[in-house]
């Protein structure tokens, strides 16, 4: 396009004057403004933000169709970077997230819908509005006509007039109530909806941490909605001002409890320590649970003599090394147990069975090895029972008699 052309376009005229404009007027000048008066045109920048927002998804979408032209060899490349929100944060700003949400809402507003793009250059919605009016939009069932879905797009943006983000997310999941007219037909397309949600928040489900190497470990997580609110509501019920919010001082071993001097985040924190602290180390699983494992060594006398003080018999106690019995037991009338610490949250249509955790994969927290420590000067014996033998009485020969001969001792 020419100099000339440029001149005459309305756009960079329009973009010159609006920058012309702010230029002029310094940020001081509001110290002498009204409070309402401020409240007033605070209001007016930010249908003048929403104007501005969708003259920028407009811009975007002329450099991606450029982009996609000049990859299939149709014209030269629009920019250096390795995308369009690349080539616009270059640009300015440096913000690469930023500009390729940009350039995602700007195409699905001209796929999705027919109304958002006018009321968002009007200043009547937000950009995050027209976002999520998209979103609701992209959702709709397959066999929804083009009537129905132009009724929805009416209905939301009527509705984001007067209802929060969050109320509006929503509204959206049960938009096709616009034109449905049965309440189940409406729940099961919300259902479907929700289904889909839960399955990406599984997806998205993270957890990483790190240690600083100061006594202190950062992380950060990603969790379902419904989990997180679990958490959070924990949380905030631990961190209340009339709990004993703190941790355990490595030094004194006395609880160090948080004053309300410290912020609400600092409490939080400390009510997370205080959950973790609590969690029942021996209801994990075999592989999990915390890495400590405590082996007492004891001799036959001490265990045999603790058995007797604490009112047991030790008469049924059993070697390791002895084969006659496939498990250690102090007392045979009681036979040790091993019930299932944990019950894994299995739907309940898949069967009873897989509903029980089998003994075999729970790790004890406590391990006793009940063997007697080797003799380091006595050989090893053979403990199993062996038939005593007979002793054999054999008589001392006679004593020789003084006079007699040889031959005659032989008699």
């Amino acid at each position: 396009m020419s100099v000339a052309a440029l001149d005459t376009h309305p756009v960079p005229s329009c973009v010159r004057s609006a920058r012309e404009s702010f230029s002029a007027v310094p940020t001081s000048a509001w110290d002498g403004l009204e409070t309402g008066e401020v409240r007033r045109l605070v209001g007016e920048l930010s249908r003048l933000e929403s104007q501005v927002a969708a003259h920028k998804m407009a811009a975007a979408r002329v450099l991606e169709k450029a982009r996609t032209a000049a990859a299939n060899g149709d014209g030269p490349r629009p920019g250096t970077g390795t995308s369009t929100g690349a080539t616009i944060s270059i640009d300015f700003g440096g913000d690469r997230s930023g500009a390729d949400a940009l350039v995602n809402t700007a195409q699905r507003i001209e796929e999705q819908t027919t109304l958002t793009e006018n009321a968002l250059a009007s200043g009547v919605i937000s950009s995050k509005q027209a976002d999520l009016i998209s979103r609701a939009l992209a959702k709709l069932p397959d066999d929804v006509t083009p009537e129905q879905r132009e009724r929805c797009e009416e209905t939301l943006l009527r509705d984001a007039q007067r209802l929060s983000l969050k109320d509006l997310r929503r509204r959206g999941d049960r938009i096709t109530q616009a034109y449905r007219k049965k309440t189940d037909e409406v729940d099961a397309d919300e259902d479907a909806i929700l289904r889909k949600k839960e399955e990406a928040a599984r997806a998205k489900t993270s957890f990483s941490m790190w240690d600083n190497n100061d006594g202190t470990v950062t992380g950060r997580f990603t969790l379902p909605e419904a989990q997180g609110a679990m958490l959070k509501t924990a949380l905030d019920a631990l961190a209340a001002p009339h709990q004993k919010v703190g941790t355990v001082n490595a030094a004194t071993g006395e609880h160090d409890e948080v004053g309300f001097g410290q912020t609400y985040p600092q409490r939080l924190g400390h009510a997370f320590a205080t959950l973790i602290e609590h969690l029942p180390a021996d209801s994990l699983p075999s592989n999990g649970g915390v890495s400590a494992v405590v082996t007492v060594n004891l001799d036959l006398d001490t265990l045999m003599g603790g058995v007797k003080a604490a009112g047991g018999e030790a008469t049924g106690l059993q070697r390791p090394d002895r084969p006659d019995g496939p498990q250690r037991h102090l007392t045979p009338d009681r036979p040790r147990q091993r019930e299932p610490l944990l019950q894994p949250v299995i739907p309940p249509g898949d069967g009873e069975e897989r509903r029980r955790m089998h003994h075999t994969r729970l790790r004890p927290r406590l391990t006793v090895d009940r063997s007697p420590p080797p003799h380091p000067l006595l050989p090893e014996r053979d403990h199993r029972r062996q038939r005593r033998r007979t002793p054999v009485l054999v008589p001392p020969p006679p004593r020789p008699r003084a006079g007699l001969g040889r031959a005659d001792q032989s008699r």
